[in-house]
């Protein structure tokens, strides 16, 4: 059998993936499994090794492919594949960001399984943010999500990144009134990142690192996302190189960001 998880949503592929393995392995038990990524000539020879040998466990067979439409034999690939679409003992579980070619389009019909994992937008995007927020025991309103959107866009490993923050601040409130009396981080970010002077910067920062207690990486990884040209992205490239680098802490980058500082901090 052939299934494959395609899209460039690259969390719940991945998530789809583990839910696959996780159940094979929970149903077949000792059944013989191996990942595989087709880079050179040999790793395909490895591949067919794999799937014509004989196990002293178990005649069930898992392979992972990642990104298997990146080799250059597609013929020889497509070969292998063809092979195993009516096995019963073998399944080959394909992870792939690229589109099949089009002579590959047998791994969508039956009985192969195809899911496309695409970018998620608007009502799906919410319904994917409301979801998330409910597996982690969080409520959010629809302002709090409606900033997540507008700061994370379609980014779900960042969305959930930025929930399970959130789930584990709330977490160590005792006092609701404590938790709802703090600077909500995005419009802080957005302000920090977008406000009109100094003063409407600085205080923003201050709210993100002195009242909410923001870790100053965190902050900046938020700054960097979606820049408006190619000069900025630059400018966030070199602050984060000089960071690394040791020539400033992330902190005195965070300070200039406010200040509307601009020179470079490689120099």
């Amino acid at each position: 059998m052939l299934i494959t998880l395609y899209g460039a949503d690259s969390y719940r592929r991945l998530r789809k993936l583990r839910e696959i393995v996780d159940a094979y392995t929970s149903k077949q038990g000792n059944l013989s499994r191996e990942r595989f990524s087709l880079i050179e000539k040999e790793d395909l020879e490895n591949l067919k090794g794999f799937l014509s040998g004989q196990s002293m466990f178990s005649t069930k067979k898992l392979v992972i492919l990642d990104e298997p439409f990146e080799f250059e034999d597609t013929k020889a690939l497509k070969v292998v594949l063809k092979e195993y679409v009516d096995s019963v003992d073998t399944t080959i579980l394909i992870n792939t960001t690229k589109k099949h070619p089009a002579p590959f389009k047998f791994i969508e019909e039956k009985p192969s399984k195809f899911e496309e994992f695409a970018l998620l937008k608007e009502k799906n995007l919410v319904d994917f943010i409301k979801k998330e927020a409910e597996r982690l025991s969080i409520s959010l309103d629809a302002r709090e999500i409606s900033s997540i959107v507008g700061s994370l866009g379609s980014d779900t490993w960042k969305i959930v990144t930025e929930l399970e923050q959130i789930a584990l601040r709330r977490a160590k409130k005792l006092d609701a009134k404590q938790f709802t009396s703090q600077p909500e981080y995005f419009p802080s970010l957005n302000t920090l990142k977008g406000g009109s002077n100094i003063g409407e910067r600085l205080i923003a920062l201050e709210k993100l690192i002195g009242e909410r207690g923001d870790d100053p990486a965190r902050i900046f990884n938020g700054l960097a996302y979606q820049l408006k040209n190619a000069e900025e992205a630059q400018m966030y490239a070199d602050y984060d190189i000089a960071v690394k680098a040791g020539k400033l802490e992330y902190e005195e980058v965070l300070l200039a960001i406010a200040l509307g500082l601009r020179f470079n901090p490689l120099v």
